[in-house]
């Protein structure tokens, strides 16, 4: 993947995101933007979007002090998680294809992600786990096409 200059906003909206989970000082706020920009003004356009994420979360560390600014966000949904697990595993324990059940709750916990969406609330993600358990899987759509050879 590139890195195009529709990345730019999102660098910035991922730093301050970032900054915000880890102090509630808008001066910190401020000059992790202004650094974050400096940055992006000078970044090698021919990087990855992940190279670039890094080195801007490397100065957020050396910026805020702190090594993990996602840690409390982290730690809410991990508890999340492990509160749901029991549901989870006894509605997986009643299905006809448990490992593709399972396949999919594991994709609807990549919505778990706050690097892309630092606003993510515990109900938006009650509603990834429940999508993944009633939505149709690929198997149980109807086969329009056939071959009979």
């Amino acid at each position: 993947m590139l890195t195009t200059l529709d990345c730019i906003p999102c660098f910035l909206r991922q730093a301050l995101e970032a900054a915000r989970f880890a102090t509630r000082d808008k001066a910190v706020h401020e000059q992790v933007s202004r650094q974050a920009l400096r940055m992006m003004a000078e970044m090698d356009l021919r990087q990855s979007p992940a190279a670039i994420a890094q080195q801007i979360h490397r100065m957020l560390r050396e910026v805020i002090g702190v090594d993990d600014p996602y840690r409390m966000a982290k730690d809410q949904f991990n508890r999340l998680a492990i509160a749901l697990l029991p549901e989870l595993t006894a509605r997986l324990e009643g299905v006809q294809d448990p490992l593709i059940t399972a396949a999919r709750l594991a994709i609807a916990g990549n919505t778990i992600d706050l690097g892309a969406n630092g606003k993510l609330t515990e109900a938006e993600a009650h509603a990834a786990f429940e999508q993944a358990l009633s939505r149709p899987s690929a198997r149980s759509r109807p086969t329009f096409f056939s071959c009979s050879r």
